[in-house]
């Protein structure tokens, strides 16, 4: 029974953790993290069985995406970029979803390599990797996402102007939402 029970404490926590990013900008972040930061071990047991040689790594990978708020929100950027890489080497398919996967996975490495693992200069191909499969999808919330990352990388390494660029791409797409936020990074 033990397989079993592992199997399905990892898919509980999948789905628990599938609403973790849209609560995120609904709820403040104490409320978010007294909900979801106390189950962070139960997430790496789940992930731990998942990539094991009994576990499935598709729930690895949908765990991996749902949890990569969770880790930015803690701070705990080596270890989302080491699950996030771990389930890029797992995903595969040409599907919608699986680009949608993808496009999440690429936005956590790339956040994780610009801000916790000091390897700046490799954050750009994750984040043009988001946004291209943001634009394919027709998802403006991870555009605005990879653009304000492709803006930050350009700036941090020295690409004012591309930078610049990124930025104006930015606050264009950003005049169309309703998200208040939005529109004050967009003028930032």
């Amino acid at each position: 029974d033990a397989e079993q029970l592992r199997r399905r404490h990892a898919e509980y926590y999948r789905d628990f953790f599938e609403t973790a990013e849209d609560e995120g900008s609904s709820r403040g972040q104490t409320e978010w993290l007294a909900i979801y930061g106390r189950h962070i071990d139960n997430l790496r047991t789940g992930l731990d069985w998942a990539f094991s040689a009994n576990g499935d790594s598709r729930i690895g990978v949908a765990l991996t995406v749902a949890a990569v708020p969770l880790w930015i929100h803690l701070s705990l950027l080596g270890e989302c970029l080491e699950r996030v890489e771990r389930a890029l080497a797992h995903l595969d398919g040409d599907g919608t979803e699986t680009a949608r996967q993808r496009m999440r996975l690429s936005a956590g490495l790339g956040w994780s390599l610009m801000y916790g693992v000091g390897r700046t200069r490799e954050a750009g191909p994750a984040w043009t990797t988001s946004l291209e499969l943001a634009q394919t999808l027709g998802d403006t919330h991870y555009q605005l996402r990879a653009l304000w990352g492709l803006s930050i990388d350009q700036f941090n390494n020295g690409s004012v102007r591309t930078a610049v660029e990124f930025a104006r791409r930015f606050a264009d797409l950003a005049a169309h939402s309703t998200d208040p936020i939005e529109a004050v990074t967009a003028d930032r």
